[in-house]
């Protein structure tokens, strides 16, 4: 669910600005929906992953820090991103972009990396199969 919701993100973030930003009632919120059916289908497998790529002892710590944290710097910037790139750009779906960008930079890391298996059961059986 990650991978394809940030790739739908990258690919589809520019479009769904621009519909938003149309002038349109009808279109804006067709670009909400469109923009909030991508982030549904990444948030819903974010969570698990949280709970797959830290061990169980430092599990609530080590997501809710790393969350946190990323939220206060990506999303806390965002207006001031966003406020500036339609400045620097003149265009008004720009913001789109910055969001495009960064959800393509997730999908090549989740492309490119592996997660670990962390339950325990599991990662027997991946290692039994291995061998």
């Amino acid at each position: 669910m990650l991978i394809a919701g940030s790739l739908v993100i990258a690919v589809l973030a520019v479009p769904a600005f621009m519909l938003v930003t149309s002038g349109s009632l009808v279109l804006a919120l067709l670009g909400q929906f469109l923009f909030v059916l991508c982030l549904c289908t990444y948030g819903g497998g974010c969570y698990t992953f949280f709970v797959e790529i830290f061990t169980t002892r430092t599990r609530f710590t080590s997501a809710a820090v790393s969350y946190n944290v990323g939220y206060a710097i990506f999303g806390g910037t965002a207006p001031f991103m966003g406020t500036w790139l339609v400045d620097a750009t003149g265009m008004n779906a720009s913001p789109g972009i910055y969001v495009a960008i960064a959800a393509a930079i997730v999908f090549l890391i989740l492309v490119f990396t592996n997660v670990p298996e962390t339950h325990p059961l599991k990662r027997r059986t991946t290692r039994g199969a291995d061998s």
